[in-house]
C-alpha cells in the first residue's frame, strides 16, 4: 500500500507533512514552511552556518533553537 504524501512528495520530512503546511518554499541556504495563514504563521529553518542576524531585525518572529525560527505576519 502507498502512503498518501498530501501532495508534497518523498523528500519533504514526515514531520513537516505531517503539519499539512499549506506552502513549503524552499531557497539556497533557507527553508519556509507555512501552517497557517492568514496571518501567515510557520517555520524558517536555515542551513548550518549560515547568517540568521536579518530574522533579528523582523518583527513576528521568534528563534526556537539555532537555525530554526517561527514566524506570524
Amino acid at each position: 500500500m502507498q502512503r498518501d504524501m498530501g501532495g508534497y512528495g518523498t523528500n519533504v520530512p514526515g514531520v513537516i507533512r505531517d503539519m499539512e503546511p499549506l506552502h513549503i518554499a524552499v531557497g539556497r541556504h533557507r527553508v519556509l514552511v507555512y501552517v497557517h495563514g492568514p496571518p501567515r504563521t510557520g517555520f524558517i529553518g536555515y542551513t548550518e552556518g549560515n547568517d540568521e542576524l536579518d530574522m533579528l531585525q523582523r518583527t513576528h518572529t521568534t528563534m526556537l533553537t539555532n537555525g530554526l525560527w517561527m514566524f506570524t505576519h
